[in-house]
């Protein structure tokens, strides 16, 4: 007896890897997919907080007008309102430029300011 395959084995095993593949394949894709807008959320939200500390710092040292910007990948938009008397709301607006995703912080800070001892 001859050992190997024949033929009509090999055609088989080759269309059930095709078919398993044409079910992984997608599956796979979405994954990267997924992982991409995680990293780009991620990236927002790091930026959100990285300009909110800017924010803090510029309007404890006396400036209390903060503007939005542009940058090479988001748009930030800055509002603030007086909530109390000595209570300020700082709402920052962070936008993907293609639209896709938005992150948005706040933050009640007292005008005050801090005293050191």
């Amino acid at each position: 007896m001859k050992k190997g395959f024949t033929l009509i084995e090999i055609i088989f095993t080759v269309m059930l890897l095709s078919i398993l593949a044409s079910y992984l394949l997608p599956s796979i894709n979405g994954v990267l997919q997924n992982q991409n807008n995680l990293k780009v959320k991620q990236e927002m939200y790091l930026e959100a907080r990285n300009q909110m500390e800017n924010i803090t710092s510029e309007i404890y040292s006396g400036n209390l007008y903060i503007d939005s910007y542009v940058q090479e990948k988001f748009y930030s938009k800055v509002e603030s309102k007086e909530i109390g008397e000595n209570l300020r709301e700082i709402t920052l607006h962070i936008k993907e430029k293609d639209g896709k995703g938005e992150v948005i912080l706040k933050k009640i800070l007292s005008t005050e300011g801090f005293y050191v001892n």
